[in-house]
C-alpha cells in the first residue's frame, strides 16, 4: 500500500509551507525503489527563522539558470563547469507542470 505522503514529496521540502511532523516510508518502497533520505542542519531553528525573515524583508532571491528539456542539460553542465554560473541550475522537464503551478499562484522558474 502506498503512503500518500511519500507520493507528493519529490526533491527538497518547501520550508515556506507547513510540513508534517512525521513522514513514513514503507519498507518495500524504501528498498525496492531505492529511496534515499538525506537531511542537514546548518543552524538552529531560531537562526533559520531570522535568516528567512531577512530574506523576505529584503526581497532576496536566487539567480536561476533554467534550461528547457533534458536535451539542453549539456548546456547547463557546460555553464556549471565553466565557473561562470551565478545562482542555481534548473532543468525544466515538464513545461506543463510549470505552467499549472504559475496558474495556481506559485512562484516558479
Amino acid at each position: 500500500m502506498r503512503n500518500p505522503e511519500c507520493d507528493h514529496i519529490r526533491g527538497l521540502a518547501d520550508t515556506r509551507r507547513p510540513q508534517p511532523e512525521k513522514i513514513e516510508i514503507p519498507m518495500q518502497e524504501f528498498i525496492f525503489r531505492d529511496v534515499r533520505v538525506q537531511g542537514s542542519l546548518i543552524c538552529s531553528p531560531e537562526e533559520a527563522r531570522r535568516m528567512l525573515d531577512l530574506v523576505a524583508e529584503h526581497n532576496i532571491s536566487v539567480r536561476k539558470n533554467p534550461v528547457h528539456g533534458l536535451k539542453e542539460l549539456p548546456k547547463l553542465l557546460d555553464l556549471a563547469h565553466s565557473g561562470k554560473m551565478a545562482g542555481k541550475g534548473i532543468c525544466i522537464v515538464d513545461e506543463e507542470q510549470v505552467k499549472n503551478e504559475r496558474a495556481g499562484g506559485k512562484e516558479v522558474v
